[in-house]
């Protein structure tokens, strides 16, 4: 798996998820069931920063807090890189 840094999101990134553990319940915004903040972040079903919107608005930048949400680390891979419209996702 790459890194944050070799995937071009490097400290900034980092800095926003640690911010984020901390203002966020621990609860997936995509399939709504909580996160074992234990679990190790290679495990399927722990906590990782969900982009609202898809990368590519972004490039390189971190998208600001509020267009962040708590996921499993599975429910985000299964989003990719498509955002949410209404109660579907969209490419």
């Amino acid at each position: 798996m790459a890194s944050t840094t070799e995937r071009g999101l490097g400290r900034e990134w980092q800095a926003l998820t640690t911010q984020a553990r901390t203002i966020f319940e621990p609860v997936c915004h995509i399939c709504k069931q909580a996160i074992d903040l234990a679990l190790p972040a290679t495990h399927r079903l722990s906590w990782t920063l969900d982009h609202l919107d898809a990368r590519a608005h972004y490039g390189t930048a971190c998208p600001p807090i509020d267009r962040t949400r708590p996921a499993h680390r599975s429910c985000n891979s299964r989003k990719g890189d498509r955002e949410r419209v209404g109660t579907r996702w969209t490419l």
